[in-house]
């Protein structure tokens, strides 16, 4: 593609044009590239060859999304992701491709309806939100607004590409005691004890997380059984652990109060320590 200096878009910006102008200046330009506001009726009169226009026509010089063969007009931002972006950059946007072409096509539903929106893809309602709230409080500096969206947009793509190379890697950490799990991973960026918990394989699992040891369990179990309780107590750190109200948690450390030195506790222990109460329980 030719060197782009310039973006264009509409005022009032929606969501599909604050994420296309935003995927252009992190894909396509790479560059600080200045943007400029015009009326979404414009006719593109006085464009540059090296200028990008986009979720507007423009004279036809514009990027629009395409319309398919039952009539749905898709989002600037779908294509210009198909057009530009590598098989990774489009895997980490894949679902937040699919939320703005239907928010741009009228077919998802209103803000307020979330709680009937399919879940996972909440946190993307946000972004409606967020620019919502932007423009509400920067009324008419589509400049400002833009660049407070590129920053949550930054952090979202980071995250989203964070959680991809964990989960690659994430099975390679798992250590399997009967159905407690030892996770030798640190800061993932997806839930551990979801994943496994919810596979049905597991009933427990234990994490250690740099100076962090913990226990987490299914829903209405305890972490702290007296099997776990006495191998902390062997090695004097029963002071030290802490132990959820709800019972699902039981450790020394974790990601809101970090351990400070490592545990003397051997997290096989704990996982024997576990499996040992089930087959009580089951005795009893």
């Amino acid at each position: 593609m030719k060197e782009v200096k310039r973006i264009l878009t509409h005022v009032s910006v929606d969501i599909d044009a604050v994420v296309s102008v935003w995927f252009a200046l992190r894909f396509i330009t790479k560059k600080e590239t200045p943007i400029d506001f015009v009326p979404a009726s414009w006719d593109g009169r006085g464009i540059k060859f090296d200028d990008l226009a986009l979720d507007i026509n423009a004279g036809g010089y514009g990027i629009k999304g395409r319309r398919d063969r039952s009539g749905k007009v898709h989002s600037c931002f779908k294509e210009i992701v198909q057009k530009y972006g590598g098989e990774e950059t489009k895997e980490i946007l894949r679902n937040l491709v699919i939320f703005v072409d239907r928010n741009d096509s009228g077919s998802m539903v209103d803000l307020e309806d979330h709680q009937d929106y399919p879940k996972g893809e909440i946190p993307f309602l946000s972004l409606s939100f967020a620019l919502r709230s932007l423009q509400s409080f920067h009324k008419n500096n589509d400049e400002i607004v833009c660049r407070r969206m590129f920053e949550i947009l930054d952090g979202m793509f980071l995250l989203n590409k964070r959680k991809q190379e964990d989960k690659k890697s994430f099975y390679s950490s798992i250590i399997s005691v009967g159905k407690t799990a030892i996770v030798i991973k640190e800061d993932l960026a997806f839930s551990a004890r979801n994943k496994l918990l919810k596979s049905g394989k597991y009933e427990a699992v234990i994490y250690v997380d740099g100076n962090n040891l913990g226990v987490l369990v299914k829903n209405n179990a305890r972490a702290d059984v007296p099997e776990v309780l006495e191998v902390v107590k062997k090695v004097g750190e029963e002071k030290e652990w802490f132990a959820h109200s709800a019972g699902y948690l039981y450790c020394r450390g974790c990601r809101k109060s970090p351990a400070q030195t490592p545990s003397k506790v051997d997290p096989y222990l704990i996982a024997k320590a576990l499996e040992k109460n089930r087959r009580n329980s089951s005795v009893r």
